[in-house]
């Protein structure tokens, strides 16, 4: 199904949805959304879900349909390669925009004209700080999880945004793909993503992309987005063929970036880190009996199983 855009009537901002078998999150996200038509274009690329969404929403919102699932990166690709707006809003079903994200957003890249990839902050449901970017995969990455410098970094963001520490603009390494804002030349310039990839580490890829052209990643907490993580896809990871699709990715994007002598130094590292993960926290169930703790350590296990 090919979509036609209306060249007439178009739009600074496309807003590109991905939605696979989450549609109450879907519901809520349009419905956050649904009063900015006008000012944004909205696609929804029904990625194979067991059901259609056909006549649902407002007559404006475009529904593109694909009969099979094909990864999160190849269903944005699908829209985003032929959109004609100035930026393209790659975004996650379960989102939620509060009543200033969208003005504050245009607010940023009026203020920010280098600026051709960028996101915001995600919190919680409850309004809690959310993981929005990291590290690519490295060997600075995983010594990083070693010395326990990741943990004691993302403590003092949480502190950070409880206090209202605002970040205006930050280079980071990559964007979380959940919600992402490019520039639709650059976008068109990267082909895309890459479809290798069908879920997990296509942000990173991208991202990785975009700087070895010249253009960085930036972060800024000017803007926020609820997102429930793991409404439309499973990423507890418990499920051993999510663990798959996790480490496959990983692996995938050190092939694809990294020599493979540095590759296997990253994966023997990832073991090591892994190992030393369970047992941190088979002491802390010990010491707390949390049954949350318990389930991460099978998530652990069966990420370390498929490395």
């Amino acid at each position: 199904m090919k979509l036609q855009y209306n060249k007439n009537n178009k739009l600074k901002y496309h807003f590109i949805i991905v939605e696979h078998n989450s549609k109450i999150y879907l519901d809520e996200f349009i419905a956050s959304i649904i009063g900015l038509i006008g000012e944004i274009k909205i696609t929804i690329v029904n990625n194979n879900s067991d059901y259609s969404l056909e006549g649902l929403y407002n007559e404006s919102i475009e529904i593109y349909n694909i009969n099979e699932n094909v990864g999160y990166g190849a269903a944005i690709n699908k829209v985003a390669l032929d959109s004609d707006s100035e930026f393209i809003c790659i975004c996650n079903s379960d989102l939620v925009f509060l009543e200033n994200s969208f003005s504050d957003l245009k607010s940023f890249v009026d203020n920010n004209s280098n600026v051709k990839l960028f996101g915001g902050q995600q919190i919680t449901p409850k309004g809690d700080w959310h993981y929005s970017y990291g590290d690519y995969p490295s060997i600075s990455q995983i010594l990083k999880n070693l010395l326990f410098l990741t943990q004691i970094n993302t403590l003092f963001k949480k502190i950070k945004y409880k206090i209202n520490f605002r970040v205006r603009i930050k280079k980071v390494n990559y964007l979380d793909g959940a919600f992402l804002v490019v520039e639709n030349k650059l976008f068109k310039r990267l082909n895309g993503f890459d479809e290798d990839y069908f879920f997990y580490s296509e942000d990173a890829d991208f991202c990785y992309r975009a700087k070895k052209i010249g253009e960085n990643s930036y972060f800024t907490s000017n803007f926020k987005i609820i997102h429930h993580r793991g409404a439309s896809s499973d990423l507890n990871l418990i499920n051993e063929n999510k663990a798959i699709l996790f480490t496959n990715a990983y692996k995938l994007f050190l092939k694809k970036h990294y020599s493979e002598f540095y590759s296997k130094i990253v994966i023997i590292l990832n073991r090591v880190q892994l190992t030393n993960s369970i047992f941190v926290n088979k002491l802390a169930f010990l010491l707390t009996g949390k049954l949350e703790i318990k389930s991460k350590i099978e998530n652990i296990k069966n990420i370390k199983r498929n490395f």
